[in-house]
């Protein structure tokens, strides 16, 4: 019984991290030909603003709007865009607008 807990253990962990493995290098095998594609330069353009536009409506999709009518977590928002107008810094952004959220839900 509690073999058979390792072994699946084990064997979840080698598949995750196989599966991990083979999605971070596949592109470089399939893609290598085509380094200078219109494709690549436009995805290259564009994926990181999709991407950190999903990730703002995924994290605004379960706040009890008719409690706090989501003004700290908008405001959170606003400060990590006023941040990187500002400053051009990603990093600096992202976590200006962590601590001023964090802030405002301890004090109000």
């Amino acid at each position: 019984m509690v073999d058979n807990q390792i072994l699946y253990i084990i064997g979840a962990i080698f598949f995750a991290s196989l599966g991990t493995a083979i999605t971070r290098f596949l592109p470089f095998f399939l893609l290598k030909d085509r380094v200078g594609s219109p494709l690549l330069k436009y995805l290259q353009d564009t994926m990181p603003l999709l991407i950190m536009t999903l990730l703002v409506f995924f994290t605004l999709k379960d706040i009890p709007w008719r409690q706090t009518y989501g003004i700290y977590e908008i405001s959170g928002i606003l400060c990590a865009i006023v941040c990187f107008l500002l400053f051009k810094n990603s990093v600096l952004s992202i976590f200006s607008g962590i601590i001023f959220y964090l802030l405002v839900i301890r004090i109000f």
